[in-house]
């Protein structure tokens, strides 16, 4: 029902991830930033209208989000320590709420307060000559990130797959992992979602309109 092409290429999935990598630190750098809104009052100040078109994204993070942010942080300043095993473990356990988080929060009425869909906006932008993608030049680009939501999903999906097992009671019926597939997927995984993932799908159908694939 959910079709997921697991199959790709290295350089595909290199790519792939390689988006998901500038996402990452395009939330450390800016969104979590303590300057973060002066960096904005820096570029527009309080005599200046701030343009429709800047991204401005307001990330509000989950509690098990922020514990998984604040857990990758002390990891990276903590390196050498002797506990760093169980720091990676704690981590592992925290990043799908985090991941979570960025690919299905609620966008309300600014999109682009999403961190992932202000970052797949200037996905679309040439960097050499700041004029706009080609729709089959940034099809490709939405493509990937998708990918990786999709497979952030699926984990998710097997999580909560795994909790129900660890929570069933003797008599009950297991649970069906495909009905959890499809209900998150159903909930947050279409084009007409409105979450960051659905917004996602729904610009990769306007690109591949427009450039007529």
């Amino acid at each position: 029902r959910h079709r997921f092409r697991h199959e790709k290429e290295k350089p595909s999935l290199k790519r792939y991830f390689g988006f998901w990598k500038q996402l990452l630190v395009y939330v450390d750098r800016f969104v979590f930033a303590d300057d973060a809104e002066e960096v904005i009052s820096f570029w527009y100040p309080e005599d200046e209208v701030v343009p429709d078109g800047v991204v401005i994204p307001h990330f509000t993070p989950s509690e098990a989000c922020l514990d998984a942010y604040h857990a990758i942080m002390k990891l990276y300043k903590d390196m050498k320590d002797a506990d760093q095993a169980d720091l990676i473990c704690e981590i592992k356990k925290l990043l799908p709420w985090f991941f979570f988080d960025l690919v299905c929060a609620n966008l309300g009425r600014n999109v682009f307060a999403s961190p992932l869909v202000s970052y797949a906006a200037m996905l679309a932008v040439k960097p050499s000559t700041q004029s706009w993608k080609e729709a089959n030049d940034y099809s490709p680009c939405l493509s990937g990130l998708i990918w990786v939501c999709q497979l952030l999903l699926l984990h998710w999906c097997i999580i909560k797959y795994d909790e129900s097992m660890e929570e069933l009671i003797e008599g009950d019926k297991p649970p069906s992992l495909n009905k959890i597939v499809n209900m998150v997927f159903d909930d947050v995984g279409r084009h007409d979602s409105d979450s960051p993932l659905g917004q996602l799908l729904n610009w990769r159908e306007e690109a591949k309109s427009e450039s007529g694939s």
